[in-house]
């Protein structure tokens, strides 16, 4: 039991320090800081349907740190254009540097993405965070999202709370009737 709770305590101090780390990290960076990265790593979230539907408007994306010379052609490169971080997949590989495309967009991106503009490539794309965002923008999605998890929760702490309340007076009364015995 020991062991268990000093797991428990470690498993908690790591996860607040990895918190604290991230928000630290995102709060001392600007908006157009391309060149932050947090393990290898970038977060971005997507603010147009150029790549729908593999990634939905407001979906969270991962980034990994990558050189143009990683990147192969059906790869989702994120890459600087106007100060701006842009997700697009790779359609084709030249000399001056990488040929993209938006998998919504109709026609070919008309800039190469030189070396010096590749941010990463694309390892995670988490659309249920654009879906998550999306119901926080309606009353009946707060509700459903916010409310009702909430309630639950404080239900289960209340059930548990009455349980061990109950299993604590049926102790105590097993031990009157033993002490009445003797």
């Amino acid at each position: 039991m020991k062991v268990k709770n000093i797991l428990s305590n470690l498993f908690l101090i790591l996860a607040a320090a990895a918190l604290i780390c991230a928000v630290v990290f995102v709060r001392t960076g600007n908006k157009n800081d391309h060149d932050r990265y947090f393990f290898n790593l970038k977060f971005f979230q997507t603010t147009t349907g150029s790549m729908e539907p593999y990634m939905k408007i407001k979906s969270a994306v991962v980034v990994k740190k990558a050189d143009i010379n990683d990147l192969v052609v059906g790869d989702v490169v994120c890459f600087v254009r106007a100060d701006s971080a842009i997700a697009h997949r790779v359609i084709g590989i030249t000399e001056e540097g990488l040929q993209t495309k938006g998998d919504n967009n109709q026609i070919v991106d008309e800039a190469i993405v030189k070396p010096d503009e590749v941010i990463g490539k694309c390892i995670l794309v988490m659309n249920w965070v654009a879906v998550f965002l999306q119901n926080l923008e309606t009353p009946m999605g707060i509700v459903k999202v916010v409310v009702l998890p909430v309630l639950a929760l404080v239900s289960i702490l209340l059930a548990l709370s009455y349980l061990k309340m109950r299993k604590t007076a049926k102790e105590g009364n097993h031990e009157e009737k033993k002490q009445e015995k003797e």
